[in-house]
């Protein structure tokens, strides 16, 4: 469960983050070491867009690309669709997790308040033990009732998580 937390906050920056996004070129680098981490990222494609990156401590490694399949909607609304994984292997336990991420929507591209939401599932699979945690991000609708509402639930297996879900 923690590690799905550890998942799903890194979606809450992005709520008033409507500017043009940060739009590296090929082979460009970023790198951050502080005393408890390391960090480092690099594009390694432009089109469509693609990074990766790796980060480790004392008690973790993490490691991911970013790619996504865009698709646009005639009512203008671009979901993005991630593609890959992200990674995390506990150094205190071997485990190893993978997180499947939810869709990111861009609506009101044409008319109206530009708005971002994430929408769809998040999976947690603990690789090491089979347990899958799965996070269902809802999307706010019309009224807005949901917006921000995520629920979840811990499995044994994602069998079990089927056959429930």
């Amino acid at each position: 469960m923690l590690v799905a937390c550890f998942g799903s906050a890194q979606y809450k920056c992005t709520d008033n983050r409507l500017s043009k996004p940060f739009n590296p070129i090929l082979g460009e680098t970023f790198e951050l070491v502080g005393p408890e981490y390391t960090y480092f990222a690099e594009q390694v494609l432009h089109h469509p867009p693609v990074s990766a990156c790796i980060g480790e401590s004392k008690h973790y490694t993490y490691h991911m690309d970013t790619n996504t399949k865009m698709s646009i909607s005639i009512r203008g609304r671009l979901d993005a669709i991630p593609i890959g994984y992200q990674h995390i292997r506990l150094k205190t336990t071997g485990e190893h997790y993978i997180i499947g991420r939810p869709n990111t929507c861009v609506g009101n591209l044409l008319f109206g308040t530009m708005y971002l939401e994430h929408v769809g599932t998040m999976f947690v699979k603990n690789c090491t033990t089979g347990h899958v945690c799965s996070l269902e991000f809802k999307s706010a609708g019309w009224t807005g009732t949901d917006k921000h509402v995520v629920q979840g639930a811990v499995y044994a297996s994602e069998q079990e998580s089927k056959n429930r879900g």
